[in-house]
């Protein structure tokens, strides 16, 4: 590829700036409908008995969507991560007046935090909510101390 014109960079830094925002925004809402996911499993274990079978139905289904929302998030942010690098790669890297002091700032060279935002957080909430459910699916059940008498 040719090196880039002026008019060019200073495009890829809008469009990077964009998807920067977006990358930070899906970010938010995901922790934002994760938190509200574990105050509706807290409030479900809270109220749990064994009398009641609806509750550990609940539990499993609150479970089971943040785990599904958190995986859209993650491959959804995966791809805005991989469009992300392709910008740096091709543009940004030409534009010596700004990219050079922006890279040093943040220390760029690791893509430690587009990474972490796009794959490992979702990952790590999958998990998360995988202990989550093995909780309720073994746990519960067997009369543990969580469970009233």
């Amino acid at each position: 590829m040719a090196k880039p014109t002026q008019k060019e960079i200073d495009r890829a830094w809008d469009y990077y700036k964009h998807a920067e925002t977006l990358l930070m925004t899906r970010i938010q809402a995901l922790l934002l409908a994760q938190s509200f996911l574990v105050v509706a499993f807290t409030v479900l274990t809270a109220n749990w008995t064994a009398k009641v079978l609806g509750y550990p139905v609940l539990m499993v289904l609150v479970c089971l969507n943040g785990m599904f929302v958190a995986g859209l998030v993650m491959w959804k942010n995966r791809k805005l991560a991989e469009g992300l690098d392709a910008l740096r790669e091709n543009f940004l890297k030409h534009d010596l007046r700004v990219y050079k002091f922006y890279a040093d700032a943040i220390r760029e060279e690791s893509l430690i935090s587009v990474r972490l935002f796009a794959i490992v957080l979702p990952l790590v909430l999958i998990v998360f909510w995988l202990f989550l459910l093995g909780f309720v699916v073994f746990y519960f059940p067997s009369g543990g101390v969580a469970a009233p008498r």
